[in-house]
């Protein structure tokens, strides 16, 4: 049997000329198949860990200390519970979360929907966004914004609203 090239079978790049995986594939498969079925054993250690260390805190204070938050120093009753910190940080998770979602939103219509003449100026406006700091966008609504707002929303704000209660 001739072959087209005269160098023999053709080859795949990550195998041998029968289909079988040559040994460092297989030994890569094996890795990666250990390590996925070891995560289900690191979230199992990560619980117990949390668990063991947040006991003497259970213990004390019970489990409604998760969502309770008492504040009452002339009874003496002084006990802040985790409902605080969780009331301020799901709010800034959530934020942060939606813009994630916008990102990745703005991402796929660059990509994959955006007809090519609005691709180039939409991205490059994307990318100016990012190249800026948030600490010159506070300085631009301190210096710019404000004095905009103080002179030229307020006032007929002010006018229309002044002695209504909501």
């Amino acid at each position: 049997m001739r072959y087209p090239d005269e160098h023999g079978p053709r080859r795949s790049p990550g195998g041998s000329c029968c289909g079988a995986p040559n040994v460092g594939d297989r030994v890569y498969r094996g890795v990666l198949t250990t390590l996925a079925l070891s995560l289900p054993l690191l979230l199992l250690a990560l619980v117990s860990e949390l668990a063991v260390n947040a006991w003497p805190a259970i213990h004390r204070f019970g489990v409604q200390f998760v969502w309770t938050s008492v504040w009452d120093p002339v009874a003496g009753r002084v006990r802040r519970g985790a409902d605080d910190p969780s009331a301020r940080s799901l709010p800034r998770s959530s934020r942060c979360s939606w813009r994630c979602r916008c990102r990745s939103g703005v991402a796929i219509y660059l990509t994959e929907f955006a007809p090519k003449w609005l691709r180039q100026p939409v991205s490059f406006l994307v990318e100016l966004l990012a190249a800026i700091p948030s600490v010159v966008y506070g300085l631009w609504g301190i210096f710019v914004l404000i004095p905009f707002l103080r002179t030229y929303v307020v006032p007929p704000l002010r006018a229309t609203l002044a002695g209504r209660r909501f």
